[in-house]
Order: C-alpha cells, then sequence, then structure tokens
C-alpha cells in the first residue's frame, strides 16, 4: 500500500472521460484563495490554471513558482521585476541559460552560490561562481562549502573543476545535504572513471542518493477534497467525485454513496492520513456510553497536545493505531487543563521535596510538597483554605506536562457510527476486513483500531459483532470481551 498517490484518482478520472468538466473544476476553485492554494501544492494542476491563479490571487505567485507547470511568463516578470529571486532560484522550470545569466548579473553573493544547485545552470556560471571572492564567509555562512557541493554535484561540472576539487580534503562535508566531498563526486555520472578510481584508493565509497524515490501528492492536497471542504464549490461536483467513491461520501448521511466499490485502499489511507477527522467524530463519541473507555488529552508546551482513547485492558500506545488527534480546538471535545486535588497530590508524589528544591522551584511548590509528605504521616489534616493553597500551586507547577481527562460528545456536523445506515456501515467493516486480509501491514494496526472501536460502540448491532469477531483479531477479540 503506497504512503502517497501520485495524483488525485478522482480528479484523475474526470480528466479521462471529461476533459471540459475537469477544467470547469479546476476553474471553479480559482475563485478562491483556500481553494487555489489547494492547486498550487498539486503537483498535476496544468500552466492554464496557474495563470488564472497567478492574476487572481498574486500573492500566491511564490508558490506557483515552485510548481513543476510554472508559467515561464511568471519567471520572466520575476526575474524583469527583480522580484521572489529565492523562489525563482528554486524553481523545479527548466531556464533557459541567458536568463539564467541575467538572474545571475542581479543577484548577490548568497543567491549566486543558489543558483549552481539548479541542473540547468550553464558550465560558465558555475565558473564565475567559482572565481568569486568568499573571504568574508563565516562560521554561521559559509558559502565557499555550498558552492563546492553544488558544483561537485553538478551534471555540468567542466573538467577544469574537477581538477580544482581533487587538490582539496574529499573528507570535508559540504553542499545542501552536508555529505562528504568525495561521495558527492562519486555519486555524479559527469566525472569520469578515472578520478573516481582515486577518489576510492582514499577509502571513500559511493553512498546510496538521499535523495527519495517516492514521488505523489499527500492526500490532503488531493483538489478533489475542496468540493467537500468549502461550500462556495458547486454542489454538483461533490456529487460527481461521490459517483466516483471519494472517501467523505461514506461518513455523512446526505453524501450519495457509489453504486460501486470502494477502494478500501484509498479509503483507509484517507482516514489514517488525517486529511479528515471525521472517522473519529463518527466512531468516538458513542464511546462513552461504554464503561471500559475513557478519554484523555495530554497537554505538553514541548511536543503540543493531543486527544486519545483510554480502553481498559487494551495496549493502543502503538503509534501505528494513530490513537489521537493532536493540537486544535474541537467543539466535540470539552475538558479543561487543570487537575483535581486528587491529582495534584499523585503529581507531588512522584517527586520529592529535595528534587524541588534543587531545582529551585517556587517557594509555594516547596510548601505544598513539604505539608503533603507531612500530611502522609497522618500528623494533621487540611481545611479548605490549605487544599486550595495546594491545588493553585499544583495546577501552576504541573501545567506543562498534564493529563486529563476529556468528554466526547457528538459533532452535529458528522453522524455517529450508531446513525449511519447498515450500508455505510458496511463499506466500513469492508475497508477493515480487506486491510486485515492484506499482506502488506502498513495501515494493519489502524484497521485493527477502527475494530476495536467499532466493537467496543454500544450501538453495534449483533450482526456487526458477528463480523468482527470473523476477523479473528486478538485485539478485536478482547474488545469484543472474549
Amino acid at each position: 500500500m503506497n504512503s502517497i498517490w501520485e495524483a488525485d484518482p478522482f480528479l484523475e478520472e474526470i480528466k479521462k472521460s471529461n476533459s471540459d468538466l475537469y477544467i470547469e473544476y479546476l476553474n471553479e476553485l480559482t475563485h478562491e484563495i483556500e481553494s487555489a492554494t489547494n492547486l498550487c501544492r498539486y503537483s498535476k494542476t496544468p500552466t492554464e490554471i496557474l495563470e488564472v491563479i497567478t492574476k487572481k490571487h498574486p500573492e500566491r505567485r511564490s508558490m506557483i513558482l515552485a510548481h513543476p507547470n510554472c508559467p515561464q511568463e511568471l519567471i520572466t516578470w520575476a526575474i524583469e521585476k527583480k522580484e521572489l529571486t529565492e523562489a525563482v532560484i528554486k524553481s523545479p522550470v527548466r531556464i533557459s541559460g541567458a536568463v539564467l545569466a541575467s538572474l545571475w548579473q542581479q543577484a548577490d553573493k548568497e543567491e549566486r552560490v543558489n543558483i549552481t544547485s539548479r541542473i540547468d545552470c550553464p558550465t560558465d556560471l558555475l565558473m564565475d561562481t567559482w572565481n568569486l571572492d568568499y573571504s568574508d564567509d563565516s562560521l554561521l555562512l559559509n558559502l565557499r562549502e555550498f558552492v563546492i557541493g553544488n558544483i561537485a554535484a553538478h551534471p555540468n561540472i567542466p573538467k577544469k573543476l574537477i581538477n580544482e576539487l581533487m587538490r582539496y580534503d574529499l573528507n570535508i562535508r559540504c553542499g545542501f545535504e552536508y555529505r562528504s566531498l568525495g561521495e558527492i563526486l562519486l555519486n555524479n555520472s559527469a566525472v569520469p572513471d578515472e578520478v573516481k578510481a582515486l577518489i576510492a584508493i582514499q577509502g571513500i565509497s559511493k553512498q546510496p542518493d538521499s535523495t527519495s524515490d517516492e514521488k505523489g501528492d499527500p492526500i490532503y492536497d488531493w483538489p478533489s477534497n475542496c468540493a467537500y471542504n468549502y461550500k462556495k464549490v458547486n454542489s454538483k461536483f461533490r456529487e460527481i467525485f461521490n459517483a466516483l467513491g471519494h472517501p467523505e461520501s461514506i461518513l455523512k448521511s446526505s453524501e450519495t454513496i457509489t453504486t460501486n466499490t470502494y477502494n478500501s485502499e484509498i479509503v483507509l489511507q484517507y482516514w489514517a492520513s488525517g486529511v479528515s477527522e471525521r472517522i473519529y467524530e463518527c466512531l468516538w463519541p458513542e464511546l462513552s456510553n461504554n464503561s471500559r473507555v475513557n478519554f484523555f488529552c495530554s497537554h505538553s508546551s514541548y511536543d503540543g497536545d493531543r486527544t486519545y482513547v483510554g480502553i481498559g485492558g487494551l495496549d493502543l500506545s502503538d503509534d501505528a493505531f494513530k490513537n489521537q488527534l493532536s493540537d486544535g480546538d474541537r467543539q466535540w471535545i470539552k475538558g479543561e487543563a487543570i487537575l483535581d486535588f486528587q491529582d495534584v497530590k499523585e503529581e507531588f508524589a512522584a517527586h520529592s521535596f529535595n528534587e524541588f528544591l534543587e531545582d529551585e522551584r517556587s517557594d509555594d511548590v516547596l510548601i505544598s510538597c513539604a505539608i503533603l509528605e507531612k500530611l502522609d504521616e497522618e500528623l494533621y489534616t487540611l481545611n479548605t483554605l490549605g487544599e486550595k493553597y495546594i491545588l493553585d500551586s499544583g495546577n501552576e507547577e504541573f501545567q506543562d506536562e498534564l493529563t486529563y481527562r476529556v468528554s466526547v460528545i457528538p459533532n452535529p456536523s458528522q453522524d455517529v457510527w450508531g446513525v449511519l445506515d447498515s450500508k455505510r456501515q458496511s463499506i466500513i467493516m469492508s475497508v477493515i476486513e480487506v486491510a486485515l486480509q492484506s499482506t502488506d501491514t502498513k495501515f494493519l494496526k489502524f484497521a485493527t483500531y477502527l475494530g476495536v472501536l467499532i466493537a467496543l460502540n454500544p450501538a453495534t448491532t449483533k450482526e456487526f459483532r458477528d463480523k468482527l469477531r470473523n476477523l479473528n483479531d486478538v485485539l478485536i477479540k478482547q474488545a469484543l470481551d472474549e
């Protein structure tokens, strides 16, 4: 199962069957800046649509310059106006040697060095950049190291510069990837074999290319998602994507489900990727009626907040289960980052007075810790005022690393599991079944997690419990109390 798809399968299906409708939909997305931004991120967006966005939303020009289908006119405009130089240099679009030479002339030294990282940078510019004065380099910005790395990796590297580079220590780290000069030269097909042999004699070996072979767009950048995310998009497009089996059509009763078979691989990854929280909004709320289930929020000033399900007897701590929602203010999750008195006592009990003293904690924390340590010896009791003093100091002290209970309620915009009709429930079950039977284990635990949630849901019918039982998954069986 791929981690990402190269193209939006639903949009590409429209493109194959009806090119006019395809362009109509893309034009529809250019009206609002949010959906236009989505098109700027999508690698398959055609040049003609990017031209429209350039005119309607000039603030997105830098994003368009980073697009493989960036219009040449935008590059020409940016160079002539001396605008967005950094974005032009990084643009993946091929630029002629003459245009790059013009850009090089108006660029500062750092920008000139960056131009040498482009594979279309001509040899004369490599030479000119090599010959610049780098005497003002510093530890914070060593441009000489970057230009060495860029030229060593360049497919147009001239023989003269290869000879120059061979005079350097081949073990020095250089370039944006900070690899050894010898490794970079060995990975460059433009470097002659006899030079590579000399490098190998020095004990340097060719290393795998560190660039990823994985291509494609994250699911959350699929333009077809915009039909569901932005109300101003014509609703007819939502119906078209529904008919093609878009995952967004499954969890909401107001959407039409396709008469065709859903692609379980796409649907599961769509839910697992975090592009939509609907699957959590659907399966979490009714679990509040199960005494085995509690919801917690873990608050950390370093790692951020995450909300997760705690289930008695089941360990779902492995990240592969995706048993969490990260930072976000959600109306359907209620709770305050406040400890009660018992929680504060437990937090203080996990530390000692001397530990707080060495860490130079506040007087309130030190006094509270001392009181609680003696309280355990039952030498005295606390009145309401004393409890409040300890409660306040404890909440202030432990606020940065805090886990507290929250409640989950139905989101009015999303149907919960028990409200979904049997067809939609069957589709969800089918997605889980296919994943659990697959030899690809990438999303196996996430499929198990969904099965566990359904098994624990009081609204799940006997028919679906029997289906879950037949999946022969250990954790799901434990959730079914078997």
